[in-house]
C-alpha cells in the first residue's frame, strides 16, 4: 500500500480490488494530479480519476492504447466507465468515445458522431461487429471499417451505416469517392428488397436479384420516393411526361396530372389539381411562389373540402365555389399571422388586387369575411365585419376613406380601425359610422372618442354649403370657408330650434367660448349666447349689430334672455340689461333702464313714440333718447320726461315751441345721428341744414309733410317717402330769386325725413362714385362736406354753404357727430 494517497478515490478503489495482490499489481509511483483530475501508475495499469466520470482502472491492451493516446489530456479524455466484457473483446467508454480491444483484431478508437452510430447499432454485439481499425478521413468526411461493414460520416448526408451486400456492392463502387458519394440515408426494407440512398443515387439488394447500383441525385430519389408514395403510374399523378429537370434552387418532374418538385432544404413536393394548374399558371417555381415546402392539405368547410399548399413565399387555395387563389407576399404574411383560413377572415376568394397610388402601387385581397390591405408606407392590415361592410360600401381604396393605416382596435365596447382620411367606428346600438375628411380633423383635434363629443351616432349629412355629423354629445359642422366646429349643449338644441345651418345663422365659423359667466358661439350670420340663468338664444341681423356696439355681454345688456320677437315692421329682443329694437330700413337702438321702463310703459314700439331713431345721447345734467315721434329725456334729479311729436302719427304731443332753438337741436340730433349712422352724413350738417330749410321746424311743408330738408319729388325709388305735395318755392336764378311752383316729398315721421336725407345725398351708397354727390363723401370734415354738396347742386343759392357753416359753428353742432 506504499505509495497511495490514503482516503483518496484511487486508493479507495485500488483497495476494493485486493491492491497489490489484484490484476493490478504494485503501486509503481504516486498519485499525480492532472487537469481535471488525476491517475497513479501500478504495476499492470493505471487508476484515473475525475469529478465527472469517478475512478476507473485503464488497463490491458486498452490501457496501451489509451496512453498512446495521450490519456486523459488527449482526444478521449477521462474515462467515465470501467472495461466491459463482451462476446469476442472488451470495450471501455471515455469521455469523449470509446476504445474497443477484440482478441483477433487487437484495439480501436471511435469517436464522435460515428461513435453515436455505432453504439445505436449496439456496438460490437451489432450487426456490425467489432471495428478493425480506427475513423479514417476522406474528402468530404470520413469512414470507419467495422468487422461486417463501415460507418460512414458527411456534413451533407449525416452519419450512417453502409453493410452487408449493399456495403459490397458500395465498395466495389468506389465506395464515397465513386459516382454514388456519401450515403444519405439508412438502410430500408420493403418487402424483400432492401434500399439504401446515396448522394448520387441508391444502391438495392434482394435475394433474388442480388446488388442493383442506381446512379441519379438525392433529387431524382425524392421525386421517386415521392411518385412511388402517391401510387407511382396507376396512381393520382398518372404516368411521367418528361424526365427529371433541374432548376435554380431545386429539381421538377411532370406527369400526367401534375408535377413533383424538390428542393434541398425542404424535399419533394406535389402539385397537382387546381391548386397545381394555378401554381403553373404562375410560373411554378421560378414566379413570385418559389418551390414547394408542403404537401396539399384539406380543410373541411360546409361547402365541401378545400385545400392549401405551402410554398416557400406564400400559399395557394382552393374552395369549391370561389376555385384557386395564391395568398403571398406582405398579405401572406399576415394571413398566416391571422391563422389562415381557421381564422377572422375565412377563406380566399378572390386574387390580391392592384390599388395605384401617389406613393407607390398598394393591393388588396378579398377574403370571405373580409380583406387585407397592403400600403408601401402602412405594411398590412385586415378589414373586416361591420367595419370591413362599411369600407367597402364607402367604396374601400377608392372612396373617401383611402387606405387603412391601422388595425381595427376595441376601447370598451367599442371598436375603430384608422384609414388614411378618416376612421370607421363600430358601436352596440349604433352600428358603424364614418368619420371622414374636415369633420375627422376637427373631431380628432378635439380628442376624438374621449372628448365631450363621444362616439358618432349619425353619418356625415350634406347641408347647404357643408356637411354636419351627430355624435353622442353634440354635432360637428364643416364648410370650405369656416372649417369645422362642434356644436353641442343648450347652443346645439338653440341651433336646431333655428333650423340649423338651413335657417337665419348659417354654418358656425368658430367653437364656443367661455366669456362673463357664460358662452357664445359665432355663425355666419349670427351668435348665440347661453348662460346658466337665462339659457341659450339666439343674436343676429342689425340687433347683433348693436349688441357687439354695446360690448356683448360684458356691456350695459348682459346676456339675452329672449329670442327676437316681431313688432310693427320690427323687432325687439329682450336682455337682462335691457333691449333692443330694429325696423326695417334702420339701425337697431338700445333701451335700458329708467328709459327702457317709461318706454314700455308708454306702450313701447306700439306706443305714441313708434320705434328709437338713436341711443342715449348726454343733455345736460342727463341723456335724452329720440324715437320716431318724440323723445324720452332722463335727468338725476327728475326722472324721465316724455315728449310727442304734436304732428306725428302717434299723436299725444308737440313739437318744440317755436323759437326754442336748443329744444330743437336737441329734438332732431337723434335722427341727424341715425342718418350718419346709416348713410355717412355728418349729423352736424343735417341739424344745419334742416335749420335752414325748415325754419327750425315750422314751416308749412315740415309741419304739413314732415319735410325738413326742401326736398323735391320725385322719390327715385326712396323707401322712405310716403307721398308728393305741390308748393310754392323761391330759387335763385340769373342772379335773384323767384317763385316756382314745385313738387315736395311727403313723409310719415321726422325720422323718415332725416333718412330719406341721408338716401337722397348717397342714392343708399356712399361708395358709389357715380353719384353726384359723391366727392362729399371723400372729404375728412365737416365743413368741406357742405362745400362739396353746393358745388355739385344741392341748392341754388350761391351762399348755401356759408349759412349752413356759420349754423354749425354757432351753435357747435359738430359734437353731435358720430
Amino acid at each position: 500500500m506504499a505509495n497511495t494517497t490514503s482516503g483518496s478515490a484511487i486508493a479507495n478503489l485500488y483497495n476494493q480490488l485486493g491492491g497489490a495482490s489484484s490484476k493490478l499489481g504494485a503501486v509503481v509511483s504516486p498519485e499525480a494530479t492532472l487537469g481535471g483530475g488525476s491517475y497513479q501508475q501500478f504495476a499492470n495499469g493505471r487508476i484515473y480519476w475525475s469529478e465527472a466520470g469517478g475512478a476507473h482502472v485503464v488497463a490491458g491492451g486498452i490501457g496501451d492504447t489509451y496512453i498512446s493516446l495521450s490519456g486523459s489530456v488527449g482526444a478521449l479524455g477521462y474515462p467515465t466507465g470501467d472495461s466491459t466484457q463482451v462476446s469476442g473483446g472488451y470495450y471501455q467508454q471515455f469521455a469523449n468515445g470509446r476504445i474497443y480491444w477484440s482478441n483477433t483484431d487487437g484495439a480501436s478508437v471511435t469517436t464522435g458522431a460515428i461513435d453515436a452510430t455505432y453504439s445505436a447499432l449496439s456496438g460490437p454485439v451489432g450487426k456490425l461487429g467489432f471495428p478493425l481499425g480506427n475513423e479514417i478521413a476522406l474528402n468530404g468526411g470520413s469512414y470507419q471499417q467495422f468487422a461486417n461493414g463501415r460507418i460512414y460520416a458527411s456534413q451533407a448526408g449525416g452519419t450512417h451505416a453502409v453493410a452487408g451486400g449493399i456495403g459490397d456492392a458500395y465498395i466495389m463502387a468506389n465506395g464515397s469517392a465513386g459516382e454514388l458519394g456519401f450515403p444519405t440515408g439508412d438502410s430500408t426494407l420493403s418487402g424483400d428488397t432492401y434500399t439504401q440512398r446515396f448522394q448520387n443515387g441508391r444502391i438495392t439488394w434482394s435475394n433474388a436479384d442480388g446488388p442493383q447500383v442506381v446512379l441519379g441525385s438525392p433529387a431524382s430519389d425524392a421525386i421517386d420516393a415521392t411518385y412511388e408514395a402517391l401510387g407511382g403510374a396507376s396512381g393520382k399523378l398518372g404516368v411521367a411526361t418528361t424526365d427529371e429537370t433541374d432548376l435554380a434552387g431545386g429539381a421538377y418532374q411532370a406527369f400526367d396530372k401534375g408535377r413533383i418538385y424538390w428542393t434541398e432544404a425542404d424535399g419533394a413536393h406535389a402539385t397537382m389539381g387546381a391548386i397545381g394548374d394555378l401554381y403553373v399558371s404562375m410560373n411554378g417555381s421560378a414566379g413570385k411562389l418559389g418551390f414547394p415546402t408542403g404537401d396539399s392539405t384539406v380543410i373541411p368547410t360546409a361547402d365541401g373540402d378545400a385545400y392549401y399548399q405551402q410554398f416557400q413565399n406564400g400559399r395557394i387555395y382552393f374552395t369549391p365555389g370561389n376555385g384557386t387563389h395564391a395568398t403571398m407576399g406582405a398579405i401572406g404574411e399576415l394571413y398566416v399571422v391571422m391563422n389562415g383560413s381557421a381564422g377572422k377572415l375565412g377563406l380566399p376568394t378572390g386574387d390580391s388586387t392592384l390599388v395605384p397610388t401617389a406613393d407607390g402601387d398598394a393591393y388588396y385581397q378579398q377574403f370571405h369575411d373580409g380583406r387585407i390591405y397592403f400600403t408601401p408606407g402602412n405594411g398590412t392590415h385586415a378589414t373586416m365585419g361591420a367595419i370591413g361592410e362599411a369600407y367597402v360600401a364607402s367604396g374601400g381604396a377608392d372612396g373617401k376613406l383611402g387606405l387603412p393605416v391601422g388595425d381595427s382596435t376595441q376601447v370598451g365596447d367599442y371598436w375603430s380601425q384608422q384609414f388614411q382620411h378618416g376612421t370607421i367606428y363600430c358601436t352596440p346600438g349604433n352600428g358603424t359610422r364614418i368619420v371622414a375628411g374636415g369633420t375627422g380633423d376637427t373631431y380628432n383635434a378635439l380628442g376624438g372618442a374621449a372628448s365631450i363629443l363621444g362616439l358618432p351616432i349619425g353619418d356625415s349629412t350634406a347641408v347647404s354649403g357643408g356637411w354636419f355629423q351627430q355624435f353622442q354629445g353634440g354635432r360637428i359642422y364643416w364648410s370650405a370657408t369656416g372649417g369645422g366646429h362642434a356644436v353641442r349643449g343648450a347652443v346645439l338644441n338653440e341651433y336646431i330650434a333655428q333650423n340649423g345651418s338651413a335657417g337665419i345663422l348659417g354654418l358656425p365659423v368658430i367653437d364656443e367660448g367661455t366669456l362673463n359667466g357664460g358662452t357664445y358661439q359665432q355663425f355666419a350670420n349670427g351668435r348665440i349666447y347661453w348662460k346658466s340663468d337665462t339659457g341659450a338664444h339666439t343674436v343676429h341681423g342689425a340687433v347683433l349689430n348693436e349688441y357687439v356696439n354695446q360690448n356683448g355681454s360684458a356691456g350695459i345688456l348682459s346676456f339675452p334672455n329672449s329670442n327676437e320677437n316681431g313688432i310693427n315692421s320690427g323687432v325687439s329682443q329682450s336682455f337682462q340689461g335691457g333691449r333692443v329694437y330694429w325696423r326695417e330700413n334702420n339701425y337697431a337702438y338700445t333701451v335700458h333702464g329708467a328709459i327702457l321702463a317709461t318706454y314700455l310703459s308708454r306702450g313701447g314700439s306700439d306706443g305714441a313714440l313708434g320705434f328709437p331713431t338713436s341711443n342715449e345721447n348726454p343733455s345736460g345734467d342727463g341723456v335724452v333718447q329720440t324715437y320716431q315721434n318724440g323723445t324720452i329725456s332722463w335727468t338725476q334729479s327728475g326722472g324721465t320726461v316724455v315728449q310727442v311729436n304734436g304732428s306725428s302719427s302717434g299723436g299725444g304731443g308737440s313739437a318744440p315751441a317755436a323759437g326754442d332753438e336748443a329744444g330743437y337741436i336737441k329734438w332732431v340730433a337723434g335722427f341727424a345721428q341715425e342718418e350718419q349712422r346709416k348713410y355717412g352724413v355728418p349729423a352736424a350738417v343735417s341739424i344745419a341744414q334742416s335749420i335752414i330749410e325748415s325754419g327750425w321746424g315750422q314751416s308749412g311743408l315740415t309741419l304739413v309733410d314732415h319735410n325738413y330738408f326742401g326736398i323735391k319729388c320725385p322719390a327715385y325709388g326712396s323707401p322712405y317717402v310716403s307721398g308728393c305735395t305741390s308748393y310754392s318755392t323761391s330759387e335763385y336764378e340769373n342772379g335773384g330769386y323767384v317763385t316756382i311752383q314745385a313738387g315736395f316729398r311727403s313723409y310719415n315721421s321726422v325720422g323718415d325725413s332725416f333718412l330719406d336725407h341721408g338716401y337722397f345725398l348717397s342714392l343708399g351708397d356712399p361708395t358709389n362714385s357715380a353719384n353726384r354727390y359723391y366727392p362729399a363723401f371723400l372729404t375728412t370734415n365737416d365743413q368741406d362736406f357742405v362745400r362739396a354738396i353746393a358745388n355739385a347742386g344741392y341748392a341754388t343759392d350761391p351762399t348755401y354753404a356759408n349759412k349752413i357753416i356759420s349754423i354749425m359753428d354757432r351753435y357747435n353742432l359738430y359734437q353731435y357727430d358720430v
